[in-house]
């Protein structure tokens, strides 16, 4: 090689090599050695696997080969550890090299460029497509939906999707007790989720003092964790979860849960998914926090300030949704309008705070002996009306006896006072004693009167 040339090829930034037929190094440039980190005595006269470029040299042979069939400059890409390790995208660009004077074929010449930055960028735009993709389908569905818990299984679902190494998945909730539950899933049997209860300070994220990180965490070999004993810990369709990806759920500043994405893979989870659970974390942490200020304000709208039952407005509201499910299923439904026994002298005697005091209580102790499918309300003033899904008149009057005769053993005690919580009431049974409400709330009252006069008469 004359010295000029020679002189050109040190020069350049791009790292250049010469081999012979048979694959040897004959010549490269100063970057070629300082980009594998070795110098001219571990290349010259070695091949490619000789040198530290195993995963490549079967590569490094095929273009040799299509070479010299005559096929043309050869450029292909293959990824290369530099001297600190850091794997690098190159493309390799291959061609014969013939002698100036007899024009004989004498080797292949290479020029390594180092694409790692153009890679990343169009995995990255890659990324952000999907991303953005998500995003529309998301705010699609979230427009359709205003529950809590089919927003997170319809977040979850698309996380999986976007994850191409992905396969399960479930949303972890804190619930009343301090426990996460799971309320949702993907790819996980029924069974195995049902009974999940785990304190947030032993998940697998939870640093040794217990706290909870807000960054995404990749956990990996869950697996050969065996000296801890996770619910996390799962074997499905005889594969064990190796790699969890999990991102910590916060709601205006409150720890809310976890959305994990898990994998059967090792090495299962790239940056570029960690970047599109980002988004879908705050997606989640977005949307959760709207819900519950909506939740907060409707609740508002719908809920008695004294008794913190729910007010006339929705009261009604729900017995109209009552009668048409009775209507459709052929059930009973029975309205029972109650009045608490002497607010008046309560209020006058001992001022309104009291008198609130005990509303309050009296909602409360008749909400605990109701079923959960049955409805309190407060109707107005001291007046009360409870609604009992698919029962008659007829067994409703026998379970208001019980609940009458357990609170007339209570009392509220408020101070030095001990203020009773008897009531009177009147019973209306759908449809057979009216189809509107009105209807049944006027043969209720005509009872409830009824019932109130009966039991002043008999105290007297």
């Amino acid at each position: 090689m004359k010295k000029r040339e020679h002189a050109i090829l040190e020069a350049l930034p791009a790292p250049v090599f010469f081999k012979d037929f048979e694959g040897r190094f004959q010549f490269c440039n100063k970057t070629f050695y300082e980009f594998l980190g070795k110098d001219e005595t571990e290349i010259i006269g070695k091949k490619a696997d000789e040198i530290g470029l195993e995963s490549i040299a079967e590569r490094f042979r095929e273009a040799d080969q299509a070479l010299l069939r005559g096929q043309g400059v050869q450029t292909y890409e293959a990824k290369v550890a530099n001297k600190e390790g850091e794997l690098r995208d190159l493309q390799i660009m291959k061609d014969l090299v013939h002698c100036d004077e007899t024009g004989e074929l004498i080797g292949i010449a290479g020029v390594v460029a180092d694409i790692t930055e153009r890679v990343n960028f169009a995995k990255k735009m890659k990324g952000l497509n999907r991303i953005k993709d998500i995003a529309i389908q998301i705010n699609q569905r979230l427009l359709d939906s205003d529950e809590e818990t089919d927003t997170l299984g319809m977040l979850l679902e698309k996380s999986i999707e976007s994850i191409p190494k992905a396969r399960f998945g479930a949303i972890l909730v804190l619930d009343e007790d301090g426990f996460l539950e799971i309320p949702t899933t993907r790819g996980y049997p029924k069974e195995m989720t049902k009974k999940f209860k785990l304190r947030p300070e032993d998940s697998l994220v939870a640093t040794s003092k217990g706290k909870i990180p807000k960054e995404i965490c990749v956990v990996r070999d869950i697996d050969k964790m065996m000296s801890v004993e996770k619910p996390e810990m799962l074997v499905l369709d005889g594969e064990s979860v190796k790699t969890s990806l999990v991102s910590p759920i916060w709601i205006d500043g409150e720890f809310y849960g976890f959305i994990n994405i898990d994998s059967t893979k090792r090495k299962a989870f790239e940056q570029d998914d960690i970047e599109i659970m980002e988004y879908m974390r705050d997606q989640i942490q977005t949307v959760l926090s709207k819900q519950r200020k909506y939740q907060k304000k409707l609740m508002s709208m719908r809920t008695d300030p004294v008794t913190g039952l729910i007010n006339r407005k929705y009261l009604l509201e729900m017995t109209q949704k009552v009668m048409d499910i009775a209507d459709v299923s052929s059930q009973k439904m029975s309205l029972v309008l109650m009045d608490i026994d002497g607010m008046k002298q309560i209020n006058d005697s001992f001022g309104h705070l009291v008198g609130d005091f005990v509303l309050k209580a009296f909602g409360s102790s008749v909400l605990e002996k109701i079923r959960e499918c049955d409805i309190i309300g407060r109707y107005g003033g001291d007046e009360f009306i409870a609604i009992f899904q698919g029962s008659g008149k007829e067994a409703i009057s026998q379970k208001m006896k019980i609940i009458r005769e357990s609170l007339e053993k209570e009392t509220v005690c408020r101070g030095n006072m001990d203020l009773p919580l008897s009531f009177s009431l009147g019973i209306s049974e759908y449809p057979t004693d009216g189809k509107k409400i009105e209807e049944l709330v006027a043969v209720a009252d005509t009872e409830m009167y009824a019932d109130k006069r009966k039991r002043k008469d008999n105290k007297e």
